[in-house]
């Protein structure tokens, strides 16, 4: 069996923040070695799968209970798992126990694990797992950022002036982008507990705390951001959602009327940091990113939250209490004077290395995995995919669906049956959670061809 027939699936969450990336690597394996990828979102993997027949699983975390089940029955039938960890930013690295599967991740199956750093070889030896799991640990970094760091990627993307002709930003004086850290605002409290009680054991305190501090953080910010927008008018103030929320109708009332604010749902980060003057945010993976840029960071230490200031935004970012005092700082533009030569040490510590080539150790650590794959592993892999087909076709609700020709995503529980028929489907965001299309992969391949050649 040729190499170059075997094809790779990445879990690709959330389409604005993690296909380029992923499309990256996908993007190396298709030029060097001729191997397909594919892109799909976190829901009906099983399904694709099925349909695909990859030799590859990429997975983004190992959190949820239905995403250690998949990791472990894409093991059992024949596909090698590879982790590539989506998050790597943590106030405190005992955060990355649940991301890598604790703690029952040497049970997974797991071939390999993409890691950002040393911090997470560090804490999975401090767990006392084996030599033998430690060493499927391998330091890549994450190739989301390669994208900030790589001198020809730099330059892919939106343009200064197709990015001002878009939004229309000539008539003011700056530009400031907020990034929102409060995914679950608007959500149900029962729903959010049942999920992460249920589906990924996390305990009272910590579903709790959660909760409470999307729920206010979400008020206060916007509140902070509009007063500003109101204060500075000359301003142009871009407020980018988290790429998982999903109750965007919730800022109508904060931001519909102010013509200075734009509410930025389902795009990557990418052009608003590259284009802002400055960056607004707490405790949030895009304060890295402006550091790389070399773009100036505020902290909002607002309120009382159960996650604290990040100890290194006390040495890097401007840390600000309230709107008084960053629309001071914002009229006086103290950001302007901003140096970033003593950022680079921890940067480097968080991303292990800051040369914009994380998708080619990807991509390697990938290829390793199939390298010596053979025709007996493919034939194995079919054989597998046909029995839990044949099983899955004979399990009884299957076939009283199939009996009356209804889809296999339909439920036959009356509850869950009668809350999707009357959820308003309007009114939650999940455009980010879609497959990627072979035409936008033909079509992102191509331009980072024109990125490398004309590099």
């Amino acid at each position: 069996m040729n190499l170059e027939e075997k094809k790779v699936i990445f879990i690709t969450t959330y389409k604005a923040r993690d296909f380029h990336g992923n499309g990256l690597v996908g993007y190396y394996l298709k030029k060097h070695y001729n191997i397909d990828s594919f892109f799909v979102h976190g829901y009906s993997v099983k399904k694709e799968i099925l349909s695909i027949k990859p030799a590859v699983l990429v997975m983004d975390h190992l959190v949820w209970d239905h995403k250690k089940e998949l990791a472990n029955w894409a093991s059992s039938i024949g596909v090698k798992v590879v982790l590539l960890f989506t998050e790597g930013y943590y106030k405190d690295i005992s955060s990355f126990d649940k991301i890598f599967g604790h703690p029952k991740a040497s049970d997974l199956g797991v071939t390999t694990y993409c890691a950002w750093n040393e911090k997470m070889i560090q804490r999975v030896r401090a767990l006392e797992y084996s030599q033998n799991f430690i060493d499927k640990f391998k330091i890549t970094g994450n190739p989301r950022f390669d994208f900030l760091t790589n001198c020809k990627l730099k330059n892919f993307g939106i343009s200064k002036e197709s990015f001002y002709a878009k939004y229309d930003l000539e008539k003011f004086n700056g530009i400031i982008t907020y990034m929102s850290t409060t995914p679950y605002q608007g959500y149900d409290f029962e729903k959010f507990h049942f999920r992460y009680k249920n589906k990924a054991k996390y305990t009272e305190d910590t579903i709790n705390s959660a909760f409470n501090d999307n729920q206010k953080q979400f008020k206060n910010h916007v509140t902070i951001i509009r007063d500003l927008a109101l204060a500075n008018p000359n301003i142009c103030f871009f407020y980018k959602t988290h790429p998982s929320e999903a109750y965007i109708s919730n800022y109508d009332a904060f931001f519909s009327e102010l013509p200075n604010v734009k509410l930025i749902v389902n795009e990557t980060v990418k052009p608003f940091l590259q284009y802002s003057d400055l960056v607004i945010q707490r405790n949030c993976t895009t304060a890295l990113e402006s550091w790389l840029l070399g773009k100036p960071v505020v902290q909002l230490d607002d309120d009382t939250y159960s996650s604290a200031t990040y100890e290194e935004h006390k040495r890097y970012s401007y840390i600000l209490k309230n709107f008084e005092e960053v629309d001071a700082f914002i009229k006086n533009t103290k950001y302007t004077d901003w140096d970033t030569k003593d950022v680079t040490v921890f940067l480097k510590g968080i991303f292990g290395e800051l040369d914009g080539l994380a998708h080619e150790r990807v991509a390697l650590q990938i290829y390793g995995t199939i390298e010596n794959w053979n025709e007996v592993d493919e034939l194995n892999l079919i054989k597998n995919l046909n029995q839990f087909k044949l099983e899955d076709n004979n399990r009884l609700p299957n076939k009283i669906k199939d009996a009356f020709g209804l889809k296999r995503d339909f439920s036959l529980r009356p509850k869950v049956y009668f809350k999707r028929l009357f959820s308003n489907k309007e009114a939650k965001n999940t455009d980010n959670e879609v497959n990627i299309s072979q035409d936008e992969v033909n079509a992102f391949y191509n331009k980072l061809d024109n990125i490398f050649e004309e590099a």
